[in-house]
């Protein structure tokens, strides 16, 4: 069972997809991220993440993008080809009565198009071992899915690496077990 950790819906459970291959971030790795940003790389100004947009790719459970709406993000986009996974996001935000907060969106991530909207933060959780990560970085960089010092966090493997992209620069790794949470941050104009 899913819960939102904190904010204004803490507490409310969100349903899992029915999909085979959706893997969400569990708990205990989603406080100790949500921690990380709320004390030092997002709230560097002191706003938190009031008004941010955001964009949870690879969404899967849509936990990620849904905690953060809880702690104030303006508008959160769920990116998936995953069918049954975003009609499961699209339940959670009708649930949560938060759907003018909500964009579901049946795209690939290595091929998604261009940004309805730069994001200030972007979540990526592609399928372990897989490095889609580092092909939608790549991709959504060139379409223009980042705000200038965006704030992405990448979950892979534990022992998995992530090939940054040009106009990526690390922040911090973590590592909690099988899993490893990278925090990058986008700068427009980075790139070689």
């Amino acid at each position: 069972m899913l819960r939102i950790i904190s904010g204004r819906y803490k507490g409310r459970k969100l349903r899992e997809p029915p999909a085979d291959g959706v893997r969400p971030t569990i708990e205990r790795i989603r406080e100790a991220v949500f921690n990380s940003l709320t004390h030092g790389l997002i709230t560097e100004g002191g706003a938190g993440f009031d008004g941010l947009n955001v964009a949870d790719v690879f969404a899967g459970s849509g936990a990620m993008g849904f905690e953060a709406l809880s702690r104030g993000a303006e508008h959160v986009i769920f990116l998936d080809t995953n069918a049954a996974a975003l009609r499961s996001i699209d339940k959670n935000a009708e649930q949560l009565e938060a759907d003018t907060s909500v964009t579901v969106q049946y795209r690939d991530a290595v091929n998604p198009g261009p940004a309805p909207h730069r994001c200030d933060l972007v979540f990526f959780d592609a399928p372990y071992r897989s490095g889609l990560n580092a092909d939608a970085l790549e991709a959504m960089s060139k379409d223009g899915w980042f705000a200038d010092g965006a704030i992405i966090v990448c979950e892979l493997g534990g022992t998995e690496d992530l090939d940054t992209p040009d106009g990526f620069e690390v922040l911090n790794t973590r590592r909690y077990r099988s899993t490893k949470i990278i925090y990058l941050q986008y700068r427009v104009g980075a790139r070689d």
